[in-house]
C-alpha cells in the first residue's frame, strides 16, 4: 500500500512538472506575479493556464458614465475596441477602465469573483431545493441520497452552533441565515479547491460583506440591555463608566473587522502555500535543470497533496467558526440581563 501511495506521488511529481516545465521565469518575481494573479480578482475566467497555453472565459463588463453612457461587453484587451466605445485601460489599476479624457467610469461589471459566486449561489439553491422536495416526498421516512448528506450537518450547525450561542428562544429566528451563511462559505471554499477554482473568500471583498451582514444584524436586532452595557455599563463607579463606553465601543466596532480578517487571511494562506509549493518546482527546474525539477516536483506534489486535504478540513472549520462567531455575537445581542446594580456597589 505504502509503494502504491509512493508510484501515485512520484506520477503526480512528474504530470505536474510536466505541466509547468515550459514556465521560464522571465522575472525574478515571477512566482509572486503567479501567486497574485490567482488570489486577486479578476475579469476573465481562467479555464486553463499552462506554459503558452492560456483559455480564458471573457466576463460581462457593465460601465457607465456621463461621458460614455452605459456600455456592455464582454472583458477586451484590445485597446482600439475600448477607443471605439470612448474608454481606455487604467494601467495604474489592473483592469480597471476610464474614459478616453481620463475621468473615472462606474464600474458594475461581472469579476471572476461575483461570476463564481453566482455558481455557488445557483448549486446551494439547487442542493436545498432537492433535499426540501425530498423531505416532503418521503415524509416519516429514513434520509437517502442528498438528504442524507445534508440533514447531519444541518443538525450539527443546529444543535452545536446556532442553539447554544443565540439561545433556546430565538435560535429559530436567525437558523435560516446562520445555515445560508454556513453552506455558503463552505461550498466556497470547496470550489476553490478545484483546479482553476477561484479564490472568493480570500477575497477581502466578500468577508466584508458578510461581516457587514452580521453588523446591521446585531444594529437591528439588539436589545435595550445590549446598548446599555455598552452605553452606561451598570455596577460600574460612575468614575470609570467613560472609559468602559470607549472599551465597549472599541469592541463593538471590532467585531465585525475580526470576522471578515479571520476568514480572509485563513483562506488566502492555504491558496498562497499551495501555489508556492508548485512554483517551487519550476523554480528549481529553471536554476538546476531537469533532475532538480523533477526532485522537486515529486516533493512539492507530496506537501501539495497534504496540504490540500488540511484545506479540506480548513474550509469546512472557517465556515463553521465564522457561523459560531455570528450566533455569539448577535446571542450577545438579544440575550435579556437581570441587573443587580445595589449588589455591584
Amino acid at each position: 500500500m505504502r509503494i502504491k501511495t509512493f508510484l501515485i506521488i512520484v506520477l503526480m511529481g512528474l504530470f505536474v512538472y510536466a505541466a509547468f516545465a515550459d514556465e521560464k521565469p522571465k522575472k525574478d518575481n515571477v512566482m509572486k506575479e503567479m501567486i497574485m494573479h490567482h488570489i486577486l480578482d479578476n475579469y476573465e475566467y481562467d479555464v486553463v493556464k499552462m506554459g503558452e497555453t492560456h483559455v480564458s472565459l471573457p466576463l460581462p463588463r457593465i460601465i457607465y458614465s456621463q461621458e460614455t453612457g452605459l456600455k456592455v461587453f464582454l472583458n477586451t484587451h484590445d485597446e482600439n475596441k475600448l477607443k471605439e466605445m470612448g474608454l481606455k485601460p487604467d494601467h495604474h489599476r489592473h483592469g480597471k477602465l476610464l474614459t478616453v479624457s481620463g475621468e473615472p467610469v462606474l464600474d458594475l461589471s461581472i469579476t471572476k469573483n461575483v461570476f463564481s459566486m453566482l455558481i455557488v449561489m445557483l448549486l446551494l439553491t439547487w442542493i436545498m431545493t432537492s433535499v426540501a422536495k425530498a423531505y416532503k416526498r418521503r415524509e416519516g421516512q429514513a434520509p437517502k441520497g442528498l438528504q442524507s448528506l445534508i440533514e447531519p450537518i444541518i443538525i450539527l450547525v443546529r444543535d452545536e452552533i446556532v442553539r447554544p450561542n443565540i439561545g433556546e428562544k430565538y435560535y429559530k429566528r436567525f437558523l435560516p441565515y446562520m445555515l445560508t451563511v454556513f453552506f455558503f462559505i463552505w461550498l466556497s471554499n470547496l470550489i476553490g479547491m478545484l483546479p482553476a477554482g477561484p479564490n472568493i473568500m480570500g477575497n477581502i471583498a466578500t468577508t466584508t460583506a458578510l461581516a457587514s451582514l452580521t453588523f446591521i444584524l446585531i444594529i437591528f436586532f439588539s436589545k435595550k440591555d445590549y446598548w446599555m452595557h455598552i452605553l452606561w455599563m451598570p455596577g460600574i463607579p460612575l468614575a470609570l463608566r467613560p472609559l468602559m463606553i470607549v472599551v465597549e465601543l472599541i469592541g463593538f466596532f471590532s467585531k465585525p473587522i475580526t470576522l471578515l480578517i479571520r476568514l480572509f487571511a485563513n483562506i488566502t494562506a492555504g491558496h498562497v502555500m499551495i501555489l508556492a509549493l508548485i512554483g517551487l518546482i519550476f523554480m528549481f527546474g529553471a536554476k538546476g535543470g531537469l533532475v532538480a525539477g523533477l526532485g522537486t516536483s515529486v516533493v512539492s506534489t507530496a506537501f501539495v497533496l497534504f496540504v490540500d486535504f488540511l484545506e479540506l478540513l480548513v474550509g469546512f472549520l472557517q465556515a463553521a467558526v465564522f457561523t459560531m462567531l455570528t450566533c455569539m455575537y448577535i446571542g450577545d445581542a438579544v440575550a435579556e440581563h437581570e441587573h443587580h446594580e445595589e449588589a455591584h456597589h
